[in-house]
């Protein structure tokens, strides 16, 4: 029924249809082109934006590249200057270290100098204490400076060391120390055949008495030389050795020079060098004389 309905339809009913679809196809044609002509201006900005914004990225890298070459530049001469500078101050060290090298040398020198002026100087002087030591009189504690300690020396000595004939004159001075309890005596003289070294001689008999009898230990004097830093330093090593049991000669002989090395090596002359020899023979003789001493 339909189908017959459409076939029975009028010419002119189709004409109009065809006209119809061929003017809509006309409008879509203009549509299209119209759109072609909007999009063309934004194609083209679309097209030149990445070009402009990469030339303007490569012109802002180049750009900071040649800024950090500027600053690597001067960096690298900031090194160079640090460079020269430390090396000058190295040299700078380098002559003040030589500088205090040399004033060591020379600290040193003067050190022994002085050292073996202090020996020369105390060469004159006699130390002695020990419990037989007499102390002040009584009478003269409020007043100690009006005791005659050389006539207390004189008179001990006789006593202790009655083979030795002290005169007045043959005792300078005399004075107490360690609050009393030693007495030190510097002699006119010294030397071989002096009363000083007859007397230090006699010390390893002190022990004894006029009959050959041992003293009592409170009845007991010391007699010593006044030794100076170095020496004292080396004697207080010996001891602290003879307490550990060491007791040779040779062991003696070595814990002495070790004690006295410094000084030979820091001599500047072979004068010097064969001076602290001799004062260091001369030294341990004494110390092995002591022998007896040291045992009692």
């Amino acid at each position: 029924m339909v189908n017959r309905l459409n076939r029975q339809r009028s010419p002119a009913k189709r004409q109009r249809a065809v006209s119809a679809g061929t003017s809509s196809d006309t409008s879509a044609d203009d549509g299209d082109c119209s759109t072609d002509q909007q999009l063309g201006p934004i194609q083209q900005f679309l097209q030149r934006a990445p070009d402009k914004q990469t030339a303007e990225l490569t012109e802002r890298f180049e750009n900071t590249v040649a800024g950090l070459r500027e600053e690597i530049t001067g960096l690298f001469q900031r090194v160079v200057d640090l460079e020269s500078h430390v090396n000058d101050q190295g040299n700078v060290i380098q002559q003040l270290h030589e500088a205090v090298d040399s004033r060591d040398s020379r600290i040193h020198f003067m050190e022994d100098e002085l050292e073996e002026l202090r020996r020369e100087g105390n060469t004159p002087y006699l130390v002695l204490d020990g419990p037989g030591l007499p102390g002040l009189p009584p009478e003269l504690e409020e007043e100690p400076w009006k005791e005659d300690v050389a006539a207390t020396t004189r008179a001990v000595l006789q006593q202790h060391v009655p083979s030795v004939t002290v005169h007045e004159e043959d005792i300078v001075q005399c004075y107490r120390t360690a609050r009393g309890k030693k007495i030190v005596c510097r002699f006119a003289r010294w030397g071989p055949g002096s009363t000083r070294d007859a007397i230090y001689d006699a010390r390893t008999h002190l022990q004894r008495d006029g009959n050959g009898a041992r003293r009592q230990p409170q009845d007991q004097i010391y007699i010593n030389e006044m030794l100076t830093t170095g020496a004292h330093n080396a004697f207080m090593k010996l001891r602290a050795a003879r307490k550990r049991g060491h007791r040779g000669i040779g062991t003696w002989r070595s814990a002495i020079l070790e004690e006295l090395a410094d000084q030979a090596m820091a001599a500047m002359t072979q004068e010097k060098v064969a001076a602290a020899n001799q004062h260091a023979n001369a030294f341990i003789g004494a110390c092995l004389a002591r022998e007896d001493t040291w045992a009692g």
